[in-house]
Formats: structure tokens, C-alpha cells, sequence
């Protein structure tokens, strides 16, 4: 196993308003490296969401970046590659993200309906948090390449203000 249940306070700004929503557990990778597999529920109808990145789904993404960074074991890492397992009514889908320098690139998988989608897709979730962590995280990856394919790209120094 790749990962070890990890439990740590993020701090995520509480969402006062509906829809509700709540960060979960997490896992951390196993050998000192930096990567962290988070879960978060989301009160919404899937049909609303459109296929967009909620906010919330964002806020969890840079609490866990943010904690991880702070971390004096962490102090060597400049990426912290997080995934979101985010589930919202009876789907679910998977986000990838990590901050490059400048911004938070994420994405996303096709959100899957427990319900009616194939019954596979529990082992589908499974085998995205069983993957093995990859990747540098002592340099900062080079934007250009990675930002063209995500899902969303933020720059970060105009979203980190919500936790100061």
C-alpha cells in the first residue's frame, strides 16, 4: 500500500451558506513524500454541478496544499500533488491537482453514478487512490506544458487570500 490513513486538521473556511459541504479523510503517501489523497462530501444535486469544479472542491484542494506546505517535513517540497475523491449525492468523481509556482492546476474525472453507471465503479476509485505516488516534487514543474490540459487553472495568489 502506497498510502497510510493520515488524520490532520485542515483548515478549511466554513461554508456558511447552502449547499454544505465537508472535507473527510485523507491518507498520506508513505515515504516521506508529499502527496495526499483527501475525501469531501458535497451537499449539491449532480445535475446542477454541470461537470464544473465546485468551490468547495477547490477550498479542500488548497487547505490540503497549504497544510502540507507548512509542514516542517515538507520544507523540501516546492509540489504538493493532491487528490480529491469528491462525492456528491450517489456520484463521484476524482480530482488531481498541485500547485505550480504561480497556479493551481487541477483534473478531473468524469463523475460516475454508483447507481447507474457499471458496477465497476467502485473499483474504478480504487485503483486511482491505490496508484503509486510519482513524480518531482523538489522543482517546480513548468506551467505551459501542464496548464493546457487541466480542468481549471487559478492563480493562487488571488484565491489564498480566504485564509489569511
Amino acid at each position: 500500500m502506497h498510502y497510510e490513513y493520515y488524520q490532520e486538521y485542515y483548515n478549511v473556511p466554513t461554508h456558511e451558506q447552502r449547499p454544505m459541504w465537508k472535507v473527510g479523510d485523507a491518507w498520506r503517501a508513505r515515504g516521506g513524500k508529499p502527496h495526499i489523497i483527501i475525501t469531501a462530501t458535497f451537499g449539491v444535486n449532480p445535475r446542477e454541478t454541470k461537470e464544473r469544479i465546485l468551490r468547495g472542491e477547490v477550498l479542500a484542494i488548497l487547505a490540503a496544499i497549504r497544510t502540507r506546505l507548512f509542514r516542517s517535513d515538507m520544507r523540501e517540497h516546492l509540489v504538493i500533488p493532491v487528490m480529491l475523491v469528491s462525492t456528491i449525492a450517489d456520484c463521484s468523481r476524482i480530482l488531481l491537482a498541485h500547485f505550480d509556482g504561480t497556479n493551481l492546476l487541477v483534473r478531473k474525472s468524469w463523475t460516475w453514478n454508483f447507481v447507474t453507471d457499471d458496477p465497476n465503479v467502485y473499483e474504478r476509485v480504487m485503483v486511482y487512490m491505490a496508484s503509486e505516488p510519482i513524480g518531482d516534487t523538489k522543482s517546480t514543474p513548468a506551467s505551459a506544458a501542464t496548464s493546457e490540459e487541466a480542468d481549471f487553472v487559478g492563480n493562487c495568489e488571488d484565491m489564498l487570500h480566504i485564509f489569511t
